[in-house]
């Protein structure tokens, strides 16, 4: 049975009961192939509080997302486990929100939580993901559920419709070699830093247009490093919240569920990458409502 330990700042700070709840939040404290950082343990607790320090408001429409009914359980209790057995922990999380017709945010640790969640989503789906790297390596020091591979484990674990990158510039020739043959699409980082916002606008639209149900991966390093110092592989010529924010806004309609990861908090400056990460939830959670929810 998944046990939780409970948190002292549930995410929107005001708990639903769980059998009424719309929007069920949990922490996949997962911490075991950093490549290079450690410290995603300790990113779900640093991410809610900073949450219940930002307004309640959405700035794009306005709505508060005390009129939605979120759920947060906390983070998994799952010390004694192995890697394997955590993915398997987290996928059955997230199978089981879905089936209650939940809408699930799952708070990482790192990337690798996208290989459970991926096992989780309903075939023919649409993955959009947002990270400086491709994580299509087949395995990385050994080991096929490292954050190098997230996204390759999740593409092996379902029959998506679609696979979308946005935001990408470090890529492996391994991982070129793979775009090409697992039909993924990318829209590059140094593309997307000359176009304006309405284009970006538009992109989003389109995504969401062709799409029936969309999940959302966010590692934080697809944002630059000048505004997401706290990351466990930060890449120079990265985003800035503007572009991924009117992004996001137009996708969260279609979104079905989300996952964070990649943030590290000792090795975050002032606290900024925190609340960054805490407003991109906010913002895809609180748009999904008022586009769902909205006459």
């Amino acid at each position: 049975m998944t046990s939780f330990i409970p948190t002292k700042y549930p995410f929107g700070g005001f708990q639903a009961k769980i059998e009424k709840a719309e929007y069920f939040v949990f922490g996949a404290p997962l911490d075991e192939t950093g490549s290079y950082r450690n410290g995603y343990k300790d990113a779900p607790r640093a991410i809610r509080k900073a949450n219940a320090n930002i307004e309640t408001l959405n700035i794009f429409n306005h709505q508060d997302i005390a009129e939605l009914l979120i759920y947060d359980a906390g983070d998994l209790n799952w010390e004694k486990e192995n890697i394997k057995s955590k993915i398997n922990t987290i996928s059955k999380t997230t199978n089981n929100i879905l089936r209650k017709n939940m809408y699930p945010i799952i708070i990482g640790g790192e990337h690798s939580i996208l290989a459970a969640n991926s096992k989780a989503l309903p075939p023919k789906s649409t993955l959009v993901v947002l990270d400086a790297h491709a994580d299509l390596r087949n395995e990385y020091e050994g080991n096929a559920y490292s954050h190098a591979c997230a996204v390759k484990r999740a593409i092996m674990n379902n029959e998506f419709e679609k696979i979308i990158i946005f935001g990408l510039r470090a890529i492996s020739i391994e991982e070129k070699k793979s775009i090409e043959a697992l039909n993924t699409t990318i829209f590059w980082a140094k593309d997307i830093l000359k176009q304006s916002i309405s284009e970006i606008r538009d992109l989003g639209i389109k995504i969401a247009e062709e799409s029936n149900a969309i999940f959302v991966s966010i590692d934080l390093d697809v944002f630059d490093p000048s505004v997401a110092p706290g990351v466990g592989n930060p890449e120079p010529m990265g985003l800035i919240p503007q572009q991924v924010f009117f992004f996001l806004n137009e996708l969260a309609g279609k979104t079905i569920g989300m996952e964070i990861s990649e943030y590290i908090p000792k090795y975050d400056v002032s606290e900024i990458t925190s609340f960054l990460a805490a407003r991109a939830i906010h913002t895809i959670i609180t748009s999904h409502y008022f586009l769902t929810h909205s006459a």
